[in-house]
């Protein structure tokens, strides 16, 4: 009888351990696809061959007094064979370095003086946008034109 009752037991704990096993297996996520999205981003990304390149930037915005000045914005790139580009349509942001590049970067410009009113506007870095904002002239007293 006791032969009996160690096979019972041992047919009990090895049918809970192949249970317990299984739902383990079942519970586990499996790894996403390679290349797959695997969450939000706010970064943009592109098809560099068969791989798949995100970028961010930082900052995303700046401020500028009516004088100008110059700054530049970083790039992370997912991976370091990742290329990118700088462009400017505004006639008073010019791209000084960094127009394009590959991997981690800085993409360099200056902002001319303004002479007139407030302005805002966009370039586009590594497919992101980046924002600048230049306050107005002003004048005697602190009068803004």
């Amino acid at each position: 009888m006791k032969r009996n009752s160690h096979t019972l037991r041992l047919f009990i704990c090895c049918l809970f351990s192949l249970t317990f096993i299984g739902l383990l297996l079942w519970l586990t996520p499996l790894p996403p696809p390679a290349g797959a999205n695997t969450g939000a981003s706010t970064s943009a990304s592109s098809a560099s061959g068969a791989q798949t390149c995100t970028f961010t930037i930082n900052p995303a915005s700046r401020n500028f007094e009516a004088g100008g000045g110059s700054s530049g914005v970083a790039v992370t790139a997912s991976a370091p064979s990742c290329a990118w580009n700088a462009s400017s349509s505004l006639n008073w942001v010019n791209l000084t370095s960094g127009a394009s590049g590959t991997g981690n970067g800085v993409a360099a410009f200056s902002v001319a003086a303004n002479t007139g009113a407030a302005r805002t506007g966009a370039i586009t870095i590594a497919g992101q946008t980046f924002t600048l904002n230049q306050s107005a002239v002003s004048g005697p007293a602190g009068l803004q034109y």
